[in-house]
């Protein structure tokens, strides 16, 4: 079946990924590696039946290939980053913290999908780690892209009361409202402008 992913038959390769999928776990786990680059395939049926071929195998499985997963969530393709973003969720939060240093790296990146990338990946850390980076996270709620923002505010939303208060975080900031009413700022419509305003204050 393996072989068959390579099958010159478009069709072949659809029903290969598949049948793989409907596989122990067990058997699978050695093929880790070639699921992992099948994300990247040009043909979306194989590619999501990666996605779903590797969200079978335990977190311990994967994590040998963190730094491959974590470089494929940057890619420009938004479909395979995301892809990339389902299977780096599966991964525990231990494997992910061998990578925090490269992800705060990430969030100084020009583009921004590497930033928001870099950012949803921070609050599948354990909540010790995201409260550790909890003033960086602060500070992207400023960001120029609203999708950043709003994977900042989400993260940081998952600290608990006593948290934010130990960060000395105002949890207003990032309610989805306060979030809504940045977007709101920058509208051409002056009533969402107002509204923003009042929001805010």
């Amino acid at each position: 079946l393996m072989s068959r992913l390579e099958d010159e038959d478009a069709g072949v390769r659809r029903h290969a990924i598949d049948a793989l999928g409907k596989l122990e776990k067990g058997v699978l786990v050695r093929h880790a590696a070639v699921f992992i680059e099948k994300l990247k395939n040009a043909e979306e049926h194989v590619a999501d039946g990666a996605v779903v071929v590797l969200s079978k195998l335990k977190a311990e499985a994967l994590a040998a290939h963190a730094a491959t997963l974590v470089t494929m969530t940057e890619d420009e393709d938004e479909q395979m980053s995301e892809r990339a973003l389902q299977v780096v969720a599966a991964l525990a939060p231990t494997a992910l913290e061998q990578q925090a240093s490269r992800l705060l790296t990430k969030l100084e990146s020009s583009e921004w999908h590497v930033r928001w990338a870099a950012t949803g990946l921070i609050g599948h850390l354990d909540a010790r780690q995201i409260e550790r980076h909890s003033s960086v996270l602060y500070a992207l709620l400023g960001d120029a892209d609203s999708y950043v923002r709003r994977a900042a505010a989400q993260v940081l939303r998952q600290l608990d009361a006593t948290a934010q208060e130990r960060c000395g975080l105002n949890a207003a900031a990032f309610t989805e409202v306060a979030i809504v009413a940045r977007e709101q700022l920058d509208s051409s419509d002056g009533s969402e402008r107002r509204e923003a305003v009042q929001a805010l204050g």
